[in-house]
């Protein structure tokens, strides 16, 4: 078994049952066909991981979890990419998606702002 950074075993560790079942290839099929709509009973954070997740390993429900993943409004990505607990891969998958730059200048705007905000405190 391969070892988890201890970071990352710290955020794996707060994530919901069902999240770290699907991340760890133990969950049942029905749960991960219900995480692939978005249709989970778990913070709206932890689905957006979990959609990433089935599109970046080949998973069979990847085109069902790209189509969820598509229904997210980019006020929402904005507010969960400034999330400092999200999964390494979430922030490497908008990193690698070009049509998503505007996203990344605008939290990057919403980083410096609040950087410039609690350096004046």
């Amino acid at each position: 078994m391969q070892s988890v950074p201890a970071s990352l075993k710290t955020i794996l560790d707060k994530k919901h049952p069902l999240t770290r079942q699907i991340l760890a290839g133990s969950a049942p099929e029905n749960i991960i066909e219900y995480a692939s709509k978005g249709l989970l009973p778990i913070p709206r954070y932890e689905i957006l991981e979990i959609l990433i997740y089935l599109i970046t390993n080949e998973s069979p429900l990847k085109d069902e979890a790209a189509n969820t993943l598509q229904q997210y409004k980019a006020i929402d990505l904005i507010d969960i990419l400034s999330r400092a607990d999200l999964l390494p891969a979430t922030y490497d998958y908008y990193a690698e998606r070009s049509k998503r730059r505007r996203i990344f200048f605008r939290l990057f705007c919403i980083i410096v702002q609040c950087q410039t905000v609690s350096s004046r405190k």
